[in-house]
């Protein structure tokens, strides 16, 4: 029979296996550091913190509801929040910039 065209208009298949080991590396990353802040806040006694990452995250209430709940200010949870989202952020930013430069073709 002819032969047949089979790379089809879709996405390579190494394409996507790139994107799913960089998801997998991404969610590992925010694991890691989210373990790292949370034996960083019982180790300094930061139960406070501790209470609102757990109500926040773990079980999705929203921050009104998790204030409520443990007698403090929106903006005290908020900051909170904040504090945690921004401390994810760095980790995924600096393993990006470590997974790329270690990808890069001028190291092959």
């Amino acid at each position: 029979g002819a032969a047949r065209d089979l790379t089809g208009p879709g996405r390579a298949a190494s394409s996507i296996l790139r994107s799913s080991e960089r998801a997998q590396a991404e969610a590992r990353v925010i694991e890691n550091e989210l373990r790292t802040l949370l034996v960083d806040f019982r180790r300094t006694g930061a139960w406070e913190r501790l209470k609102c990452v757990e109500l926040i995250f773990v079980l999705g209430w929203p921050n009104k509801d998790v204030a409520r709940r443990l007698n403090l200010t929106e903006n005290a949870v908020a900051n909170h929040k904040f504090f945690v989202v921004q401390k994810l952020r760095e980790a995924a930013k600096l393993a990006r910039v470590s997974h790329e430069l270690l990808s890069s073709p001028e190291l092959d």
